[in-house]
């Protein structure tokens, strides 16, 4: 570049030595700090289902049962367990019996018979029936049907959903 050039570059720039560092350094720390910060993430909430389980379980592994079922559902993050029926939106109705209780000797408490109804809960006090299933378990086997239960209830929930948003 010739001498006449840069002094007319010289001369259209008045800007005091040193402060292209200072601008380069303020811009990349502004850079920085919007690389780095991360913007607030707006609140998203998850409606979670009221839920109410109706139970008559008098048999241990009956009871056993609806213990586990409630606290799946209370872990749950689609499901929100109520106290009062009339807070939920759907009510689960269990009742268990023990198929060997009139059986004298080593039978007896060792598995359960329940039958289970999933309602949509009405305001007038009936509630619509949604589904219904009878299921056997013996001992060893109420994780695997609670999971199992827990799964179908779901299923019909969420279809339920889907047909009424339509």
């Amino acid at each position: 570049m010739s001498v006449a050039l840069q002094a007319a570059n010289a001369t259209l720039r008045r800007e005091p030595s040193g402060s292209e560092d200072g601008n380069v350094s303020a811009v990349i720390g502004l850079l920085f700090a919007l690389a780095t910060t991360t913007p607030a993430k707006p609140t998203v909430s998850v409606q979670r289902y009221p839920i109410y389980v109706q139970s008559n379980a008098v048999d241990p592994v009956g009871a056993d049962f609806v213990r586990k079922l409630r606290e799946a559902l209370g872990t749950s993050t689609t499901y929100r367990p109520v106290i009062n029926p009339a807070d939920a939106q759907y009510v689960i109705g269990i009742v268990t019996m023990d198929p060997d209780d009139a059986a004298v000797g080593s039978g007896a408490g060792r598995s359960t018979v329940a039958s289970v109804t999933l309602q949509l809960e009405n305001t007038k006090g009936l509630n619509h029936f949604v589904y219904s299933w009878v299921l056997v378990a013996n001992q060893d086997k109420v994780d695997v049907l609670t999971v199992e239960l827990f799964s179908a209830i779901d299923r019909e929930i969420q279809d339920l959903n889907a047909q009424v948003a339509r």
